[in-house]
């Protein structure tokens, strides 16, 4: 089966379109916010076979904006069709060389794992998308487990979006890629004026986020 995508001009199926895959940006974002007032609040993408990191008010976004520019394909899995959307008014982003891998899947992303022979993580099996708010809240309010949850869970995406595109191109994945973070559960922590974190300018940063009436000020 083709993946068939637009770029430089043309519609272009996989197999007349030569492509380096040091040139191809995976990614998963996570999505927060209000209907009608979402945002990107953090992503995880693999470019050149290197995993990087992206999160709203603790980061800059200009190597993932450098990266996104350079690759000749982006890659994600948007059940909910506004990913692309949100990237492209929230940084400024152009996709003229997409890919959705919805478009090629009867499944949603995580039940095809078991069908292109990559085992569910077990910590993951308690770990609910809609929980994605609530995490993202719990890391503004200091619980920096919560974030490192949400960057593992779309890690493991990511590398799942990896396998099925090239399942979908009639093709196996070159390499396994080792994933640098890991899940740890979070838990609920009290307020404290003695938290090093809510007593910090970071954490002050971090506020700003959690004010959904500006969503998409960096």
């Amino acid at each position: 089966m083709s993946v068939i995508f637009w770029a430089k001009g043309g519609y272009y199926a996989m197999d007349e379109y030569e492509l380096s895959l040091d040139s191809v940006f995976f990614f998963d974002a996570h999505i927060v916010g209000e209907i009608g007032r979402e945002f990107v609040a953090s992503m995880v993408w693999l470019y050149n076979f290197q995993w990087s990191s992206w999160t709203k008010s603790l980061d800059s976004p200009e190597v993932m904006i450098e990266q996104w520019n350079k690759a000749d394909v982006i890659v994600s899995f948007d059940e909910e069709e506004i990913i692309m959307s949100l990237m492209k008014s929230q940084f400024g982003l152009k996709y003229d060389a997409y890919v959705n891998l919805v478009d090629y899947c009867e499944e949603k992303l995580i039940d095809t794992a078991a069908e292109i022979g990559l085992e569910y993580p077990e910590e993951l099996k308690r770990f609910d998308k809609s929980q994605s708010t609530q995490m993202w809240m719990d890391f503004i309010q200091g619980n920096a487990a919560a974030l490192n949850a949400l960057l593992f869970y779309s890690a493991w995406n990511t590398e799942l979006i990896y396998h099925i595109f090239f399942r979908v191109c009639g093709d196996t994945a070159p390499i396994s890629i080792f994933i640098p973070w890991t899940l740890e559960q979070p838990k609920k922590q009290a307020k404290s004026h003695e938290s090093k974190v809510q007593d910090s300018s970071l954490y002050e940063t971090l506020k700003r986020s959690y004010d959904f009436s500006n969503p998409r000020d960096e």
